[in-house]
């Protein structure tokens, strides 16, 4: 499977995300392909620079790349020969290869997702076309937030943000936080790589996880992340810790 990473090196100082080098390995290493997508010619993106209105307590020029990337999607697909790929973030490490028939693509790509032509149009003309008729804010306030592609994603597609995400039945994807010095997944803390799998460890038992993604302090530690996984390759089961003690 394709693996895609939108970026945009206007937002780091004309560098790529610091640890979308580790992002890349990982998904390798599970036999992935693994694509790095940056602005290019694009008519759609012009038009969504010209009608974009910001109302987001984020950054200008973050919040807009945020929709520009699904807007260069369609084209993209296009460009590279058409198919189904994985769009990701660049913090997350993806722990299974996607090719793998019992990881089952879901109706409503959403932030991390198998998404091919139909859906990629499904989700650029969508965006556009809140902006063209001015609808964008009230989708979100609706959803329950400002103008950013996590509250207008859910209302275009008719997800409830925060509760129809379409891996959660399969943990899919796990959020990861860093609060106080320790990892915290959805509430609860246990993860550990046991043969280079993460698994989340909890009192109704324990359930392997296809992917980790990672938010807040802890984008700062993929490659501390990975190093742990391949640890535990060589060895027993290893804890996941990415703060000090």
């Amino acid at each position: 499977m394709r693996i895609v990473i939108p970026q945009n090196r206007e937002l780091n100082n004309g560098r790529l995300f610091d640890g979308i080098d580790t992002a890349i390995e990982c998904a390798r290493a599970w036999g992935n392909e693994v694509s790095v997508v940056e602005p290019f010619a694009c008519p759609a993106v012009d038009e969504l620079r010209k009608l974009y209105k910001h109302h987001s307590p984020n950054g200008f020029l973050f919040e807009r790349w945020c929709f520009e990337q699904w807007v260069y999607m369609p084209t993209w697909i296009d460009q590279c020969g058409g198919g189904t790929v994985f769009k990701a973030d660049s913090d997350v490490l993806v722990f299974t290869n996607l090719d793998r028939p019992d990881v089952v693509p879901d109706a409503n790509p959403f932030f991390q997702g198998y998404i091919d032509k139909p859906a990629a149009l499904r989700i650029s003309d969508g965006i556009l076309d809140a902006f063209r008729k001015g609808t964008a804010e009230g989708q979100c306030a609706a959803a329950g937030g400002h103008v950013a592609d996590m509250y207008l994603l859910p209302a275009m597609l008719g997800l409830t943000y925060g509760l129809a995400h379409p891996y959660r039945e399969v943990l899919f994807d796990l959020n990861m936080y860093m609060t106080h010095g320790e990892p915290e997944f959805e509430g609860h803390k246990d993860v550990w790589f046991v043969n280079g799998q993460p698994c989340w460890v909890r009192k109704s038992g324990c359930a392997k996880l296809l992917s980790l993604h990672c938010w807040g302090k802890a984008k700062k530690r993929l490659r501390d992340i990975w190093a742990q996984a391949q640890a535990s390759r060589m060895g027993g089961p290893v804890r996941l810790t990415i703060g000090p003690r």
